[in-house]
């Protein structure tokens, strides 16, 4: 096993880690996603629920933009990279969504790649991410 493989399972085995209510949360999950979209340059944000999906929607994909200059979405989704402006020993919030929810849908407008991790969305989160121009994550916890 590899140190990142090591340190993603370690996180699995211990949320209390890294949730204040020792469980993931929507509200918590949202929270780190839109400081990482506003601290890597994103100056539009829409947020939608739809039932027990949440949407984010950004002008830019903020994803790309991270320290470790990673753009391919598998590889930062299944990755610990800091988040050096909000502090030295944070994360961003990429790979925690990916490890505590049920489904991650990933979708650039500009692009038109999309990625699915999980749980496929239904299609009225589909059809909400297709309209939006920019970047969105779409994801369940």
């Amino acid at each position: 096993m590899n140190d990142k493989t090591t340190s993603i399972t370690y996180l699995e085995k211990h949320p209390e880690m890294v949730f204040r209510e020792g469980k993931p949360t929507a509200h918590e999950l949202m929270s780190g996603l839109i400081t990482d979209a506003i601290t890597s340059g994103v100056k539009s944000l829409l947020v939608k629920k739809l039932d027990s999906w949440w949407v984010v929607n950004g002008d830019i994909d903020w994803t790309k933009k991270n320290s470790r200059e990673i753009d391919d979405w598998k590889e930062i989704f299944n990755s610990l990279i800091p988040n050096n402006i909000v502090g030295p020993t944070s994360s961003r919030t990429e790979v925690i969504v990916r490890v505590f929810c049920e489904g991650v849908f990933l979708y650039d407008s500009t692009s038109r790649e999309k990625c699915e991790i999980g749980e496929l969305p239904p299609q009225e989160v589909t059809e909400v991410v297709f309209q939006n121009d920019g970047f969105s994550i779409a994801f369940k916890v």
